[in-house]
């Protein structure tokens, strides 16, 4: 990869990639994945009991379901409050190169796009149609929304387990399931949060006026993210 190419929604020239059953397998075959299963290796991510302000990590280790677990319900009271960083610290200090991989690929879901215009929407789509786009992709994924998701203002978190060794692997993953999504009618926009490498990303938390309007979304499969095939095509897309 290319390290600091970036490219719109709307510049992106290549046959859609829809979810059918022909193009399932060539997304999730074998050929593509890590050989590990995932399922029995536990996640190794950062954790944070204070708001983004502290800077201090602890390492975070734990299996897919017990991640599940800690996103499904949400704790009540303001938007600050603890947060995750998507790999495994080095050093208990929050900042790039303290981050030696990530083991989540997170998705901000905060603004929609016209596709055809690039504009920018603010709210992002229903998360239910994300999650639909995914599961029938069989790429596991979970998905709950954020402090500021309101009626008729869709604002959530989706996270997709896989390991990315570097920014350039992250970025293509993320392009990836961007793309994905757009071109199967999911409107998601992208973000630069997405690509941030020690980005802090909030435990759910919910305004007590707004706790009945929480939503949870998950699948799981047996297999992670394909990111070699999401660098093979990120850099077809970038020669």
């Amino acid at each position: 990869l290319r390290s600091g190419r970036r490219f719109s929604v709307s510049t992106w020239a290549y046959a859609p990639l829809r979810v059918t059953a022909t193009t399932l397998q060539p997304l999730l075959g074998d050929d593509i994945m890590t050989t590990t299963n995932f399922l029995n290796e536990p996640l190794q991510l950062s954790f944070c009991h204070s708001g983004p302000s502290d800077t201090t990590l602890e390492k975070w280790e734990l299996m897919w379901p017990d991640l599940l677990s800690a996103i499904n319900t949400p704790k009540v009271g303001a938007k600050n409050g603890s947060y995750m960083v998507r790999g495994k610290c080095s050093a208990f200090h929050r900042e790039d190169d303290n981050i030696l991989f990530a083991d989540v690929i997170i998705l901000d879901g905060d603004k929609s796009i016209n596709t055809d215009t690039g504009e920018l929407i603010d709210g992002a789509p229903d998360p239910a149609k994300v999650q639909e786009v995914l599961e029938a992709a069989g790429i596991t994924h979970a998905i709950f929304t954020s402090h500021s998701h309101d009626h008729g203002y869709n604002r959530y978190r989706v996270i997709v387990p896989g390991r990315c060794e570097n920014g350039e692997q992250l970025h293509a993953s993320v392009d990836w399931l961007i793309q994905l999504l757009n071109n199967n009618d999911v409107p998601l926009a992208t973000v630069s949060e997405n690509y941030a490498w020690s980005q802090p990303w909030y435990m759910p938390r919910v305004d007590k006026s707004r706790k009945d309007l929480f939503r949870f979304f998950e699948f799981t499969n047996n297999k992670p993210f394909p990111v070699g095939e999401a660098v093979d095509w990120w850099e077809e897309q970038n020669p």
